[in-house]
């Protein structure tokens, strides 16, 4: 009995330590130039829905979707935009039917929607915390963990 015990507290930890370890932190970004410094997880979901479609300034919001990591991209749609991925799909047919609104750009990697939001003045965007480091031409105003 004694040795069952700690045999299976070591499986146990053995599964629990590398779903743990995957979890990371998505930044969201914006161009450097932009003056905005902070957004709340509405004004995020606004953007990235184009419910807002100008920033304060009055630049064009370029909204994009990071499509490189399933896991980053679920916890960002149901956490901040509070869709499923079938639920999101639908919204966006939705808006091209209704509004001819086209859905976000969608970019593969971190990379590309680090140079993306990095040309753009008016660009958003979503990425693990990770990429970001080092990068002078994007700044992050929101986080939350997936």
């Amino acid at each position: 009995m004694k040795k069952i015990i700690p045999t299976c507290l070591i499986l146990v930890l053995t599964y629990l330590i590398p779903l743990y370890s995957a979890a990371g932190t998505m930044v969201v970004i914006i161009n450097a130039n932009n003056p905005i410094t902070k957004l709340t997880k509405a004004e995020v979901k606004e953007y990235f829905l184009k419910k807002k479609t100008r920033w304060k300034t009055g630049k064009k919001v370029r909204s994009t979707d990071n499509q490189s990591n399933d896991s980053m991209r679920n916890s960002f749609n149901e956490k901040v935009l509070v869709f499923s991925g079938v639920e999101l799909e639908r919204y966006w047919l939705e808006q091209q039917y209704q509004k001819a609104q086209k859905p976000p750009t969608t970019l593969s990697s971190d990379t590309e929607a680090l140079k993306f939001v990095g040309k753009f003045k008016g660009a958003i965007g979503f990425v693990d915390q990770s990429s970001v480091k080092g990068n002078s031409s994007v700044k992050t105003v929101f986080s939350v963990n997936y």
